[in-house]
């Protein structure tokens, strides 16, 4: 089932929790005017990135996945 965000005029939706990941950042970045979104959780002491066009691959592969202990 789909998930969806956004306002009655601007929805936002997506089939996979992977697409989810990747339209906020996109639609965030958007609406701040920005050129590019990085966001970053922690998970199981692990750093877990998102991240959208306007962030090279190669710079949130870097990051995904790093150790915080």
């Amino acid at each position: 089932m789909a998930s969806r965000l956004g306002g009655p005029t601007s929805p936002l939706t997506a089939a996979t929790e992977q697409e989810l990941r990747q339209a906020v950042p996109t639609r965030l970045t958007a609406a701040l005017g920005g050129t590019g979104a990085l966001p970053v959780s922690v998970g199981e002491g692990r750093l877990r990135v998102s991240f959208d066009g306007g962030i090279p691959l190669r710079r949130a592969d870097a990051a995904h996945g790093t150790s915080v202990r």
